[in-house]
């Protein structure tokens, strides 16, 4: 379980009745399966605690009285941001992957016990040296409003040693129109295809959104909270502030923006502190691609995110080491502006067949192949993770409560 950290102290217990020791297990389970529910809700960005470094606010230089003309700017700026609405635009990403075949081969094998499925590369030999894989994946985005599509691998990626590494599936559509998400696939294979459905919207795909208009110079604005600096260098213009990025919940991410003459963002560093830990984010774009429909964008993007935690530690110097975790290169390639009803439903309508199973999630059933694709309607559902944990404090509530009268004993 990444990122979950359970200490093995919490089974010791004095002894206890029979009847209490399995309230007080029952306790514990429900307390796992808890604990494992919201780790999976905290996003990426969540940074492991630093304790020789308390928290400390960002250290900015604030512009105590703005430019009169520095509000309206920002305003025009935000409406520019806006402006990318109902459409869809195509980028290549392009990202490189180092590989190190034998240390895959050692953790399979260390899984092997608790995992069926591993085990399997134990015979995989000779093995190949450390090598990089060089990954190119082409994705269409289509924004409607709050609703999101994401398209990627028509062609199936060119993989040294499949056994080795991440491959993108085929065919892959995301989409969060209609409410809630559906996910279609046709895997690595296309020989059959799998189609998820989700009541609730996964927030992922938000950061995915970020990752794409970002390389392209924009969307930073609508994101802000205002500005609190404002320069004008030139044919440049710079300005700060803060902005949410967060997809769960709120944040006290800083901005720093670079634009030229187009309002193309030409350098940003978006910073976040949590606990002791900082995750930035680094984008750098170059060239311009003028269109006819929207306004002008960058035609190449470079996407960092770098985070420096107690386990990056810190150089000789005593500065923060910061441990890349996205590296991903964008091309422009395409943009389709004022999509009509027809052409969005096209877009977003996820089309199966016989050799397609669906996984509907939050209710304990599979359709088998074949079986008529008649899906339930999807709707936001948030309630039921409050009613669970509820429940989950209500139990170690009684659990707490039986033990202290047995100590009392």
């Amino acid at each position: 379980m990444s990122g979950l950290n359970i200490p093995m102290y919490w089974m010791t217990c004095p002894p206890l009745s029979t009847a209490r020791r399995r309230a007080v297990i029952l306790c514990r389970i429900m307390l796992v399966l808890s604990l494992i529910g919201l780790t999976q809700r905290i996003p990426s960005e969540a940074l492991a605690e630093d304790s020789d470094s308390p928290s400390q606010p960002l250290q900015e230089t604030r512009t105590t009285d703005l430019p009169a003309e520095a509000n309206d700017w920002f305003s025009s700026l935000v409406i520019r941001d806006e402006q990318f609405d109902n459409i869809t635009i195509e980028a290549e990403r392009s990202w490189i992957e180092s590989i190190d075949a034998a240390a895959w081969v050692a953790e399979d094998e260390f899984n092997a016990p608790q995992l069926p499925s591993a085990g399997r590369l134990k015979n995989s030999k000779p093995l190949p040296p450390p090598y990089e894989q060089m990954h190119r994946v082409v994705y269409k985005m289509t924004v409607r409003g709050a609703e999101l599509t994401i398209e990627g691998g028509s062609e199936l990626e060119e993989i040294k040693h499949p056994e080795f590494t991440m491959q993108a599936a085929k065919n892959l559509k995301w989409t969060t129109a209609g409410g809630g998400e559906r996910v279609y696939d046709e895997g690595t294979s296309g020989e059959s295809s799998t189609l998820h459905v989700n009541p609730a919207k996964n927030p992922m795909i938000e950061l995915h959104r970020m990752r794409i208009e970002f390389a392209h110079g924009y969307g930073f604005a609508k994101r802000m909270q205002g500005i609190k600096t404002f320069r004008i260098d030139g044919n440049r213009v710079f300005c700060s502030g803060p902005i949410h990025i967060s997809v769960a919940g709120d944040d006290d991410s800083q901005c720093e923006l670079e634009l030229d003459s187009d309002l193309v963002v030409r350098r940003a560093m978006i910073t976040t502190i949590k606990g002791g830990g900082i995750s930035r984010i680094v984008v750098e774009t170059s060239g311009t691609k003028h269109l006819e429909t929207t306004p002008p964008v960058a035609e190449r993007g470079h996407f960092v995110r770098e985070i420096s935690n107690s386990r990056t530690g810190r150089d000789e110097s005593g500065e923060r080491r910061f441990l890349s975790e996205n590296d991903d290169r964008f091309r422009f390639l395409s943009l389709v502006a004022g999509l009509n009803d027809d052409q969005y439903a096209d877009i977003t309508t996820i089309k199966t067949d016989s050799n397609t199973s669906t996984i509907i999630h939050g209710q304990p059933r599979i359709v088998p192949l074949g079986a008529p694709k008649e899906l339930p309607p999807v709707g936001e559902n948030g309630q039921l993770l409050l009613i669970l944990n509820a429940i989950v404090l209500a139990v170690i509530a009684i659990a707490l409560l039986i033990r202290r009268r047995q100590r009392g004993r």
